[in-house]
């Protein structure tokens, strides 16, 4: 016979049911009565108008006097920070700040330039770079009709009109008359 692997014999557990778990019944306790729930704001009094508006302006004057305090500290802290600068530093700022100014000027001065060169308006060239400016430049010229006065470019006045140039042809000037004329007198 072939040897079975033996299998140790455990107890028979007895079935839990739910009936047998049950603990014997113990009077029910009446629950604790929830505590009050007391407001956030707590009210001294009936409501009174002109106490209510005396607390707004106070409350609105600490906040006028707190942002004051702040733009000073602000103020105090930006002129500390400056202080702490180096020579360097500073110097480095002012640098980056003209470096600044002297790419917007030069901008400015290509798009008067091309704008000039193609009788477009300047404000319609709009691109970063010369290649784009042109770009833009030639665009808008095909797009004008043909003998469109070139634009004035920005910053620059119109040109003055010079007497006796335009409307009405001017007469020409009659020495002789204008001699006897003033005889006359």
């Amino acid at each position: 016979m072939p040897d079975a692997p033996a299998t140790p014999a455990t107890p028979a557990t007895p079935a839990v049911t739910p009936e047998a778990t049950a603990t014997p019944a113990t009077p029910a306790t009446p629950a604790a009565p929830a505590a009050e729930a007391t407001p956030a704001v707590v009210f001294d009094g009936p409501y009174d108008e002109d106490r209510a508006k005396k607390k707004i302006e106070a409350q609105a004057d600490d906040l006028k006097k707190a942002r004051e305090k702040l733009a000073a500290f602000e103020a105090a802290e930006k002129t500390r920070a400056e202080a702490e600068m180096t020579e360097l530093q500073r110097v480095q700022a002012r640098a980056d700040a003209a470096e600044k100014a002297l790419a917007a000027a030069t901008a400015q001065t290509l798009v008067a330039t091309l704008a000039a060169e193609f009788g477009v308006p300047a404000v319609l060239l709009t691109a970063a770079d010369e290649a784009g400016l042109r770009a833009q430049a030639e665009a808008i010229k095909a797009l004008l009709p043909a003998g469109t006065p070139a634009a004035t470019p920005p910053g620059r006045p119109a040109p003055a009109a010079t007497p006796g140039t335009g409307g009405a042809p001017a007469t020409p000037l009659d020495a002789a008359a204008m001699a006897d004329r003033i005889r006359s007198i």
